[in-house]
């Protein structure tokens, strides 16, 4: 299975916390660049939106689209943000590839 993300208005770079947050989660995005709709395959098999404002702004046609209403962690620019938004989307991705477990789970 092969992922991509995009947005509707992709920042100039990855936000620091959302690399911090990563990182806890054994994962490296520090060399990743935000990329918009436009750089996504001609309609993917999936299509997951997890911003009101990305669903309003025009989610690109897929097989199967979803929406997952996640708060923006930039707005609230907190560590805990990035981490709940980040946590929620661990899970909400491994209920839907079968492969949830509680190792997504962030404490303090």
């Amino acid at each position: 299975m092969t992922a991509g993300s995009a947005g509707t208005a992709p920042a100039a770079r990855v936000h620091p916390l959302a690399v911090e947050v990563a990182s806890e989660f054994g994962l490296d995005i520090s060399g990743a660049v935000p990329r918009g709709y436009d750089e996504l395959p001609p309609s993917p098999d999936l299509v997951i939106s997890v911003c009101d404002r990305a669903l309003e702004g025009g989610v690109p046609p897929g097989r199967t689209r979803l929406h997952w209403s996640v708060p923006d962690p930039v707005r609230r620019g907190s560590l805990e943000a990035f981490r709940s938004a980040f946590s929620e989307i661990a899970e909400r991705v491994g209920h839907l590839t079968g492969s949830a477990t509680d190792e997504h789970q962030i404490s303090d």
